[in-house]
């Protein structure tokens, strides 16, 4: 009885410690790919267009192009003002660690084709003075504007960060959930060739 009670503990205190260690194993794992996530996320993201219907953009066309947004110093802008340009539009908010680490990626395709006549319209539904305290820290200088309107159904999405980019006939080409490496060659020959 002393043997069986004997061998009973001894794989029991086995099994715990094999448990444990694939535990932690596991853990260290989890910890490694979490410190690596985003930029991991970022690194093998792509921006493909996708095969949108060629009438897509006739259903929302009216109702999107009235949408009324402000600049951060509180002029009012309407999407009608820049109809008949490339535009990148994206929706995003200070409160968004995805949409901070992305933003950095952004400023860089700006300043990459802000003489290329790309409208660029970064969208934010936060106060115009938390806006400019964080554009300010960060030395961005895209176009950011605030909304106080619900986003029309074309731009809506289940969260942020939310990136349209539409031809110069008004149809949304690009359509991207979640953060992405931006400024990248293949990224900026697309959006030239909408021009």
């Amino acid at each position: 009885m002393k043997v069986t009670t004997k061998y009973f503990i001894g794989g029991t205190l086995t099994g715990a410690l094999l448990a444990g260690s694939i535990s932690i194993r596991m853990f260290q794992g989890y910890k490694d790919e979490h410190l690596r996530g985003f930029s991991t996320q970022i690194e093998n993201s792509s921006v493909v267009p996708p095969n949108l219907p060629a009438d897509t953009s006739a259903q929302i066309y009216d109702v999107m192009w009235d949408w009324q947004l402000f600049n951060i110093e509180g002029k009012p802008f309407k999407l009608m003002q820049v109809k008949g340009s490339v535009i990148f539009l994206h929706t995003w908010g200070t409160w968004c660690g995805a949409c901070v680490k992305e933003l950095p990626e952004i400023q860089q395709l700006y300043d990459s084709l802000k003489n290329d006549n790309i409208r660029f319209l970064l969208v934010s539904a936060e106060r115009d003075e938390k806006i400019k305290r964080f554009l300010i820290q960060h030395s961005y200088d895209f176009p950011v504007y605030r909304t106080d309107e619900d986003i029309p159904d074309a731009f809506r999405a289940v969260g942020v960060p939310m990136t349209f980019i539409l031809d110069k006939s008004g149809r949304i080409r690009v359509r991207q959930l979640g953060a992405a490496l931006w400024n990248q060659p293949k990224t900026i020959r697309f959006i030239r060739s909408l021009n």
